[in-house]
């Protein structure tokens, strides 16, 4: 397993919330303990990431937080890192601007987008969508006025 953040408030976030331990550290790269299962966690530029492929990834919250425009280089390092039948859960967020004006992040993934971005390298499945607004109180807060998350299958084609 490979996590990839590029702060690292992330990673301490997560080392904090499962009681992780971190092992080793190097170059931005760590090593953690947790539960018995030993974990690589990269700190850096997620477009220069390169470690292979893999069968599976989860983005909870990476692609709706870059800019808009850097998606397409985005989508070309999964392309890149995901082996040919790998599954990608995708997890994506629509919503009213905030109350300052700003549009993200996170930024608005339509399922639209989604398949503008994916489809020619991926089969895609539309999971659920979920009207998160009345659960976390954070985006009333912000200024929103409705605020979805979609969750979509995305299976890595082997022709492409």
């Amino acid at each position: 397993v490979v996590g990839v953040d590029a702060v690292e408030i992330a990673l301490k976030q997560f080392i904090s919330e499962h009681k992780a331990q971190v092992i080793e550290f190097k170059n931005g790269n760590y090593t953690i303990s947790l539960n018995g299962h030993i974990l690589q966690y990269v700190v850096g530029d997620w477009f220069s990431f390169d470690r292979g492929q893999f069968d599976a990834a989860f983005d909870r919250g990476a692609l709706v937080a870059i800019n808009p425009e850097d998606r397409p280089a985005y989508v070309q390092v999964l392309i890149r890192s995901l082996s040919p039948g790998a599954k990608l859960l995708l997890v994506a967020t629509e919503h009213s601007p905030f109350k300052d004006g700003r549009l993200g992040p996170p930024f608005n993934l339509t399922k639209d987008q989604v398949h503008i971005l994916f489809e020619n390298f991926f089969s895609i499945q539309a999971i659920e969508t979920e009207d998160r607004f009345h659960i976390d109180s954070n985006w009333k807060e912000r200024g929103c006025s409705y605020f979805f998350e979609s969750t979509y299958l995305l299976t890595r084609r082997c022709d492409s």
